[in-house]
């Protein structure tokens, strides 16, 4: 049975039974697993496919998007502060990236529990605010990965402007022309926000470990660890960066992002928070140029209105 040897392969044993089947991110097919009719883990698998851009820039471990998400959720349980599911095992079988995950029981109470969002407010903002995984105060990561289906080149820079045009908004925006999903207008402004952005950031960001792609979508209410978070595209990034995405595709409840800033404020100072709008508008533009890279041009307008937002 094809689900008996991927998880022998990473060293588990016991009799499978799937209980349910979702659909991953990017491909990856995820199954909830009972192991021996006792507990549950989450099993998810995709392909192992190399990619030769980053090969000598892997996870530890392996070379697949699978190791990607692993050391991910590895860098953010290190830090002790937002709750992120275990890792029971990971490897490679039969052209096949395995991750063993533990199994987060889900909460069925009600979807805005203040109490819980602004804990989970803080937590994040601690994440934010530990030492990130490289003391050198740059910005990066020491491996690349993928956000989505999109490769992210991780290369560190010491200045988080050099980093975000050059490994960020400059290479989408050559994807997205390349994949002739650009007019020439729409390219021109975009060009000119990129140049405009060192005006736009203030100096010494600090460097904070980020989850990187935190939509409402990858942040579970749990019955008994409060609010956790999944799927994980981490970077050393601007701490504001990450609220961009968490105002898109559905949001969080606005006693979240008020826990997080104040926090962010209370422990990093004033300069933690300062020109906020216009780095958390930098986060959300990023992620729309990514949308609209893998999705299409239904995300032209929205990307266009966040870049003059930026830029008026």
């Amino acid at each position: 049975m094809e689900i008996t040897s991927q998880l022998e392969a990473v060293g588990i044993s016991g009799s499978p039974v799937v209980r349910r089947s979702m659909s991953g991110d990017s491909g990856a097919c995820v199954r909830v697993v009972e192991l021996d009719g006792e507990r549950l883990v989450v099993v998810k698998t995709s392909p192992a496919v190399r990619n030769a851009s980053n090969l000598d820039r892997s996870p530890p471990g392996g070379f697949t998007r699978i190791h990607e998400e692993a050391a991910g959720l590895s860098l953010i349980a290190a830090t002790n502060t937002v709750a992120v599911p275990g890792i029971l095992g990971c490897g490679v079988h039969a052209g096949t990236g395995i991750l063993i995950l533990e199994h987060l029981v889900v909460a069925r109470g009600p979807a805005e529990d203040d109490r819980a969002w602004i804990d989970f407010g803080r937590d994040l903002a601690d994440l934010h605010l530990a030492e990130p995984p490289s003391s050198s105060g740059r910005f990066g990561l020491e491996h690349d990965n993928h956000l989505g289906g999109t490769f992210q080149d991780n290369r560190p820079e010491a200045d988080w402007c050099e980093f975000v045009v050059k490994r960020r908004i400059e290479p989408m925006i050559r994807r997205l022309q390349a994949d002739r999903l650009l007019e020439a207008q729409e390219k021109s402004g975009l060009d000119r926000l990129a140049d405009a952005i060192p005006d736009l950031l203030p100096a010494n960001i600090r460097p904070g470990l980020i989850h990187g792609d935190l939509w409402s979508g990858n942040a579970l209410m749990t019955a008994d660890r409060g609010v956790a978070i999944i799927d994980p595209a981490v970077v050393i990034g601007d701490p504001l960066f990450e609220i961009g995405m968490m105002r898109l595709f559905g949001g969080f409840p606005r006693a979240c992002e008020e826990s997080l800033l104040t926090r962010l404020g209370e422990i990093g100072g004033p300069a933690m928070l300062e020109r906020q709008e216009a780095r958390i508008e930098l986060g959300k533009l990023s992620h729309l140029l990514n949308h609209w890279l893998l999705f299409g041009r239904g995300y032209a307008a929205a990307a266009m209105r966040s870049a003059a937002t930026l830029t008026s």
